[in-house]
């Protein structure tokens, strides 16, 4: 007979789960610390997440902005109740650009205002 693990308490319920039990673990004990670091609704804005190397990893696209006091606002505080991609930075590296072109062109030029 084989024991399945027991999921941690759930907070709230990751973007997608794996049927796997113990991926599901891991899933939901990423994204309660995920919760518990930025919020679950700053969370729920980034609409597709994606799961990389037993990790949450956000999909983000830079917002449209008018001006430099929009873009710190982006990198400081986030806008449009995302992230901020100072935090974007700090929990996930380069690796939420996923080696797109064209995001590391404008983290790049945004950078350098």
């Amino acid at each position: 007979m084989s024991t399945v693990p027991a999921l941690p308490p759930l907070k709230s319920t990751p973007p997608l789960l794996s049927l796997d039990p113990h991926i599901a673990s891991l899933q939901h004990s990423n994204w309660n610390t995920l919760v518990a670091k930025y919020g679950e609704q700053r969370l729920r804005h980034h609409s597709t997440w994606s799961w990389e190397h037993q990790e949450f990893l956000p999909f983000y696209a830079f917002q449209p902005v008018n001006s430099i006091c929009e873009i710190w606002e982006e990198w400081s505080r986030g806008i449009n109740g995302f992230l901020s991609t100072r935090e974007l930075e700090e929990g996930w590296s380069a690796r939420w650009r996923r080696n797109n072109s064209g995001l590391k062109t404008e983290n790049g030029r945004r950078k350098k205002v």
